[in-house]
C-alpha cells in the first residue's frame, strides 16, 4: 500500500478579491463525499483526507475572526470529523500595504511570518480545543525560520515542501488571483522527495537521528512531465544543464488526461523503496478552471488501477514510519 495524503487548502477564493467567498469549501466536501464512497467500495477501506484552514492575520482582519471558516462551516467540520478526516492550519503571510493598496505576501520579515503562524496556531487551538499538529504553508514557501517556528510549536508534520520549486521574487500568481511578494523563497531543488526529518541547520537536509521533531512530507514531484515543444525543452536544458529537474505534480495544472496523471504518480511511487503520494488542492469554487481540472482528476481516481494501492490516511500516523 502507498501512504497517500490528499490535502485541501480551505481559503477564500482570492488574495485580493473574493476574500469573503468560501463557497468552494462546501462544493469540495460534497464532491469528496462521492469520491470517498467510490474508493471505499473499490478498496474496502474508507479513505481519510486532510483539510487545512486559513486562519492567518488576513482572515482575522477581513472577517474579524481568524477561525472564521471553521466557525462559519461548523456543520461541514463536524461532518468531516465523522468521516475520519483530519485538520491542520494553512498560512499565507499576507500583509496589507498602504502604499500599494493591496495585500502583499511578505517573505522578507521573519517576525511577521512567525506572527502569522502564531495567529493561526492560537485560532486553531481555540476552535478545536487542541493545538494543530499538521501544517501547510501558503504557496510552497519555506525557510529555516519558518521550520523552526512550527517545530517549536509542536507541529508534527509539514506538508508544504515543493521539491524543485522556487517562488518568483515579485509575485505569487494563481488562476484565481495575483499577489505581490516582498522577498524571495529558498531554493528547494536539492531537498529530498521522500519523507524525512530535517537537520536543525538546513531544513533541506535529512537528519534522522539528530534532526528536528517535525517530519517533512514533500508534495509529489516528477521529472516525467508531459512533452513540451522543442523550443521549451532547449531553453530548459540551457537553464538546467545537469538534467531535468523534478516539478511538483499539481492536480490543478493542465494534464493530457486523468489516466496520464494517475499513471505518472503510479510510476513515481513505484520507483522508490519508501514511497508516498502527497497532493495539494485549493478548495476553490468548482466553476474555476483550475478547480475543475483538479475535480476531474479526483473523480477519475476510483476507476484507475492505482486506487487499489492507495492508503489515504493521516500523515501524523503514517509519515513518521517512512523516515
Amino acid at each position: 500500500m502507498i501512504p497517500t495524503f490528499v490535502n485541501f487548502d480551505v481559503e477564500p477564493a482570492g488574495f485580493q478579491r473574493d476574500q469573503t467567498s468560501w463557497r468552494g469549501f462546501r462544493e469540495w466536501v460534497d464532491l469528496v463525499d462521492g469520491i470517498r464512497r467510490e474508493l471505499a467500495d473499490r478498496t474496502g477501506r474508507s479513505p481519510r483526507f486532510g483539510w487545512y484552514f486559513r486562519m492567518d492575520p488576513q482572515i482575522a482582519t477581513v472577517h474579524g475572526d481568524a477561525a472564521y471558516a471553521a466557525r462559519r462551516f461548523t456543520d461541514l467540520v463536524e461532518h468531516l470529523e465523522e468521516q475520519g478526516d483530519v485538520f491542520g492550519m494553512h498560512v499565507h503571510p499576507l500583509r496589507w500595504s498602504d502604499e500599494q493598496q493591496l495585500w502583499v505576501h511578505d517573505l522578507a520579515d521573519h517576525d511577521w511570518m512567525a506572527h502569522c503562524i502564531q495567529t493561526a496556531h492560537a485560532a486553531y487551538t481555540d476552535f478545536f480545543g487542541i493545538p494543530p499538529v499538521r501544517f501547510r504553508g501558503g504557496g510552497g514557501f519555506l525557510d529555516e525560520e519558518l521550520v523552526e517556528v512550527i517545530d517549536r510549536l509542536g507541529v508534527r508534520v509539514d506538508l508544504t515542501l515543493e521539491p524543485g520549486f522556487q517562488w518568483p521574487a515579485h509575485q505569487l500568481r494563481t488562476e484565481v488571483d495575483v499577489s505581490p511578494c516582498v522577498g524571495s523563497s529558498v531554493d528547494c531543488s536539492t531537498a529530498p522527495r521522500a519523507v524525512y526529518r530535517p537537520s536543525v541547520h538546513d531544513f533541506r537536509r535529512p537528519d534522522a537521528t539528530g534532526g528536528r521533531r517535525v517530519v517533512m512530507v514533500p508534495l509529489s514531484a516528477s521529472a516525467r512531465m508531459p512533452e513540451k515543444p522543442a523550443w521549451w525543452r532547449v531553453a530548459r536544458a540551457l537553464r538546467h544543464p545537469r538534467g531535468r529537474r523534478a516539478r511538483v505534480v499539481r492536480p490543478a495544472s493542465r494534464w493530457p488526461s486523468p489516466t496520464f496523471f494517475w499513471d505518472l504518480l503510479a510510476a513515481e511511487a513505484g520507483s522508490a523503496r519508501k514511497s508516498h503520494i502527497s497532493l495539494a488542492v485549493r478548495a476553490d469554487p468548482l466553476a474555476g478552471a483550475g478547480a475543475a481540472r483538479a475535480a476531474a482528476l479526483l473523480r477519475a481516481l476510483p476507476a484507475h488501477a492505482l486506487a487499489g494501492r492507495l492508503d489515504c490516511s493521516d500523515p501524523c500516523t503514517e509519515a513518521p514510519q517512512l523516515v
